[in-house]
């Protein structure tokens, strides 16, 4: 796990960013292309399972089927993975838990003390 400064924008808000330090895993380009897989195949093993229900073969499964590989290329686009732990949230100031595997950039996390929804963007120079 590497550490990464990233700053916290309110979405919707015009105050400046704060600036926190998250624990991350970068993923190899072997692992994201076995996420990105794992996941296509997932969602079209679901499609071709509901190809045989009555009610929803027409619609389900194409949509399903459809769906794998953009769930596979979502997946193979995430390059880092946070590390559990906290966040202070921007607006309020709460302690805002990030479970572990939370992925890609920019982040997005909600205060459960707010309401409010922020972004985390790697910081420059990072």
């Amino acid at each position: 796990m590497d550490s990464q400064r990233v700053l916290l924008t309110v979405m919707d808000s015009a105050r400046p960013p704060t600036e926190a330090v998250v624990e991350l895993e970068r993923l190899s380009p072997g692992r994201r292309l076995g996420r990105g897989v794992v996941r296509w195949l997932a969602v079209s093993a679901v499609g071709a399972v509901v190809l045989v229900l009555p009610l929803l073969h027409a619609c389900g499964a194409l949509t399903l089927l459809v769906a794998g590989p953009v769930a596979g290329v979502l997946a193979y686009r995430r390059q880092v993975l946070l590390g559990p732990g906290q966040l202070t949230c921007p607006r309020c100031e709460a302690a805002v838990p990030v479970a572990a595997g939370t992925g890609g950039w920019p982040v997005r996390l909600h205060c459960g003390g707010c309401g409010s929804t922020f972004l985390g963007r790697p910081a420059p120079g990072g």
